[in-house]
């Protein structure tokens, strides 16, 4: 999922100089590079702007308008969202107005394009085995951390992957899948979650 950062922001705050024809066009450019992966009619040949500025333009509103089509959200709660933003309230209405047209085409290509050969999460499975007596005594006790991680592909068939791993590196996973959680239990996430069902 296309996740809204500062990068997100400052990418779509670009498109903050465009005049609102050229904005139009910028969209409708983007929307055009989703759906149909055209990329013949170059932005930079609709208006005026070299050809890196016009792909930056089309980046950030891609991620923009990817992001605000997988969400379920209201007028408002997308104009909430836009206030983080620098968009003219000229912009933001062409934004809102262009946006429900090609909502359903959108989702569309994005189901198409991230969920026919993604596997999903089944199950993680783990076994600690340690040696417990050795002859030598020079021989060091090293614990041996085996991880069975079980995926199911669309075609409902079942991968299993099992993997050798030591303490630290399983201490790191399970750091960051905390850190993880943390973030998500923050206010304005858990908005975004709410806004993402």
């Amino acid at each position: 999922m296309a996740v809204l950062n500062e990068s997100s922001v400052r990418k779509l705050n670009q498109v903050v100089d465009l005049e609102i024809k050229a904005f139009e066009k910028a969209i409708l450019s983007a929307i055009n590079l989703i759906i149909n992966r055209d990329v013949s009619n170059t932005l930079s040949d609709l208006i005026e702007v070299d050809k890196e500025k016009a792909e930056e333009y089309i980046q950030g509103l891609s991620e923009w308008i990817i992001y605000l089509t997988k969400i379920k959200a209201s007028e408002k709660e997308i104009n909430n969202l836009l206030d983080y933003t620098n968009l003219t309230p000229s912009q933001r209405e062409v934004l809102l107005k262009t946006l429900p047209t090609y909502r359903d085409q959108i989702r569309r290509v994005l189901f198409d394009t991230y969920t026919d050969d993604q596997p999903a999460f089944e199950k993680v499975e783990w076994r600690l085995d340690m040696q417990v007596a050795s002859r030598r005594m020079d021989e060091e006790l090293i614990p041996r951390i085996f991880v069975n991680i079980s995926t199911r592909n669309p075609d409902s068939t079942l991968n299993k992957n099992i993997m050798e791993t030591d303490y630290a590196t399983l201490k790191h996973i399970v750091d960051e899948l905390g850190l993880a959680l943390k973030v998500s239990e923050k206010p304005e996430f858990k908005k975004l979650a709410k806004l993402s069902k």
